[in-house]
């Protein structure tokens, strides 16, 4: 059968072990552990800070949260790893969504890689987590967060993930039966109010998913930004989301070429197409099936993309 890689295998891959590395967000689950990796930590506050704001949180083991070596909040991810950059590798894992201003948010990230280094991200799916009755991110919301300098949460993020919380279950998405109720928080107009002021007036940072994706929304939005030269990312490999789970990955090199950025993610968006037109074909339900396919994209000018004809072989595989 298929070998079918693992979390670690799809983020870390072979990164070498000596190779200067940085973890957005390890919080208590780093990919990269010490010493085995020369990891550097970033996080938007200290141990100590991070300590107390998890302590009541059931899903956060508080003696194994790392160190924090770097913060990256007030100062640029450039001042935070001041000494440590440039490096070659960055893994975030679950963090992506909590960025008020993706544009400005990937601009860091490439000013600390080396040429060619590699950015690794986990991102959940909207189809699958609590993030479902919210509608994916589109370019104009990016593009408001990056002329108005946003480093916190705005408002309208913040409302639309109080108001649209909802409590699926992996499993019961997969299979199409969704909540029927909107069963987000109920806020008074006097809540409302206090956080709208909170965060318009104080700049207060309340930690809520800013950004919503699936995966083709995803690609979609690294090729518009591409379009705008917004930023330096080549698609490396892409990992679909798998039937039964809640996120994808996604693999990307710092690349100068900006022929070569944009045609790399035109390459993965061609892929979705062509396996969209195939489920079509083959009469297969795309929504719950899609993830039996591993997807890896390689970069344009090294690989061909999968041939559809393997493609076929699966699905006919997978159906007999």
């Amino acid at each position: 059968g298929t070998h079918v890689m693992n979390r670690f295998q799809k983020l870390v891959g072979d990164t070498p072990r000596d190779a200067r590395s940085v973890e957005i967000g390890a919080l208590c689950r780093p990919l990269l552990k010490k010493p085995d990796y020369n990891v550097f930590y970033v996080d938007y506050a200290n141990r100590e800070f991070l300590v107390e704001r998890y302590k009541n949180d059931p899903n956060v083991v508080l003696n194994e949260i790392v160190e924090v070596d770097g913060i990256w909040g007030e100062q640029t991810l450039s001042e935070a790893t001041n000494k440590f950059n440039p490096v070659d590798f960055i893994v975030a894992s679950h963090v992506i969504e909590h960025v008020p201003n993706l544009i400005e948010w990937l601009k860091e990230l490439a000013s600390i890689l080396k040429e060619g280094g590699q950015l690794a991200l986990a991102i959940p799916d909207q189809r699958y987590t609590f993030d479902f009755l919210r509608r994916p991110t589109h370019v104009s919301d990016i593009l408001d967060s990056y002329f108005q300098k946003r480093r916190t949460p705005s408002a309208r993020e913040v409302f639309d993930h109080l108001m649209n919380f909802c409590h699926v279950h992996p499993a019961d998405a997969w299979a199409n039966r969704y909540p029927l109720q909107d069963t987000g928080e109920r806020l008074s107009w006097d809540q409302i109010q206090d956080l709208a002021n909170s965060i318009n007036q104080d700049n207060a940072y309340h930690d809520v998913h800013c950004l919503i994706f699936t995966p083709i929304s995803f690609v979609n939005l690294m090729i518009d930004l591409a379009k705008l030269q917004l930023h330096h990312f080549a698609c490396d490999q892409f990992f679909d989301t798998q039937y039964g789970d809640i996120e994808f990955f996604v693999r990307m090199k710092v690349v100068q070429d900006r022929e070569l950025v944009l045609n790399s993610w035109i390459l993965v968006r061609d892929q979705f197409i062509a396996q969209e037109k195939l489920a079509a074909s083959s009469g297969l339900h795309l929504q719950a099936e899609q993830g039996y396919f591993i997807k890896i994209i390689p970069l344009v000018k090294k690989y061909l993309p999968v041939p559809l004809k393997n493609i076929l072989k699966k699905i006919r595989n997978y159906l007999s």
